[in-house]
């Protein structure tokens, strides 16, 4: 309420009904009143029902005024009753004459009441978007902004938002896949807020997971199956930020391999294993690669998937697998004839390099076999099998076997003589 001394310049009235001790805004602007200094104001008011009956009489208000307020609100009045207002100021020297107010105020006759209903509207991984319906004609003027409160177990965030904006709000910074409680009151400037809402809840989308926890590699070479294998074991993200639909290795490249060795021309050559993808659901934390090249370093990327198809934060690992025997399909592409040189029979072997691309190799033997009579290749055992006697045993044996007939470096050209009688 404006309250009347000398140069007051009333823009907006505000009281308050004593029936229901709440206020009554009779504008929909703020109140600015200009006072000139004093140490009190004293307010009187007469009410309309004592003027009709021609009795009128001036009610001192029974609280001072401080001489700081620029405008004060009058409590407990009857609803649906006019009003007409007077005020005085006092100071050490004495009290003024009152000023009238020329005008009849009138309460309203019960108090505006506007709960929102509330609802959301959107959502994002970190954000929510809520809204509400606007207040009916007769309370939207009494409306001047909006108390807002979001929560959940571990976030409170309260806003205000001006009922002249759109009625939205947008909730940011909240964490993805969460669930948090929203509602809302409508607020006048004058007095407490209203009712809250009913709560409503809302759950922001999926984000980017965090990084798998705990995650472990092993290269290692199967001496049963003769192959090499890449076994990967994790847990869960700490932060899953949503329910993880599936697993995958970086960005979409689930293994990665790098070797260096020497080719068959003798060359250092650098060779990239094309990457391996591999998609393993949400009930297990393992994921085994077989049959890959030995002798290589691997690089393994392990990433959540979210419903939201984004792939989440990394988790790099390497192993190195070890070499194994060379391949023997290149083994066997070497080529040998029988020659006589000063009277001595020789077998000359003409062997190609051989590519290190299964690990070092140190060094080339020759191995020669001598049959037993009537003997054929298809009765010789695996060579790995196979015992190895020496040159003289075997010669001088009728059983025949096998022997070491040379042996050089990986370093030299491999295309040596093996000397035979």
């Amino acid at each position: 309420m404006v309250i009347i001394a000398e140069n007051i310049r009333v823009m907006c009235l505000k009281i308050s009904s004593g029936k229901s001790g709440k206020h009554r805004e009779f504008c929909n602007k703020k109140i600015v009143a200009t006072l000139q200094q004093a140490a009190l104001y004293h307010c009187v008011l007469i009410n309309e029902k004592h003027m009709k009956n021609g009795t009128s009489q001036w009610t001192h208000y029974p609280e001072h005024i401080g001489g700081e307020n620029s405008n004060y609100m009058i409590k407990n009045l009857d609803a649906n009753t006019a009003y007409q207002l007077g005020l005085s100021a006092r100071n050490k020297v004495g009290t003024g004459s009152v000023n009238i107010l020329t005008h009849w105020v009138k309460t309203l006759d019960k108090d505006p009441s506007f709960v929102p209903e509330i609802s959301v509207k959107g959502v994002t991984p970190n954000s929510i978007t809520i809204g509400w319906l606007q207040p009916p004609d007769n309370v939207k003027e009494h409306v001047h902004y909006y108390q807002l409160m979001l929560k959940n177990n571990h976030t409170l965030k309260e806003a205000i938002h001006n009922a002249q904006n759109l009625n939205l709000f947008l909730f940011v910074e909240l964490q993805p896949a969460t669930t948090y409680n929203f509602k809302v009151s409508a607020c006048n400037e004058y007095t407490k807020c209203g009712n809250w809402s009913k709560e409503v809840n809302g759950t922001t989308m999926d984000g980017e997971s965090g990084p798998p926890e705990n995650v472990s590699v092993v290269c290692r070479f199967d001496n049963i199956s003769r192959t090499s294998f890449v076994f990967v074991t994790w847990l869960p993200p700490l932060h899953p930020y949503g329910k993880i639909v599936h697993y995958n290795r970086g960005a979409w490249v689930i293994l990665e391999g790098k070797a260096t060795f020497k080719n068959s021309k003798g060359v250092m050559e650098t060779a990239q294993y094309d990457p391996k993808i591999k998609f393993v659901d949400e009930k297990s934390n393992s994921a085994r690669f077989d049959m890959i090249p030995p002798n290589t370093n691997y690089t393994v990327r392990v990433s959540g998937v979210t419903r939201s198809k984004s792939r989440g934060t990394e988790a790099f690992m390497e192993c190195q697998m070890p070499p194994t025997v060379p391949d023997k399909d290149k083994l066997s592409q070497f080529i040998w004839v029988k020659v006589e040189e000063h009277g001595r029979w020789l077998l000359k072997l003409f062997l190609p390099r051989i590519t290190e691309r299964n690990g070092p190799i140190c060094c080339y033997r020759v191995f020669i076999v001598k049959l037993e009579p009537s003997q054929t290749v298809a009765d010789l055992p695996l060579p790995e099998d196979f015992p190895i006697s020496s040159y003289e045993e075997v010669h001088h044996s009728r059983r025949g076997g096998a022997y070491v007939a040379e042996m050089f470096e990986s370093r030299l050209s491999p295309d040596p003589s093996a000397a035979d009688r």
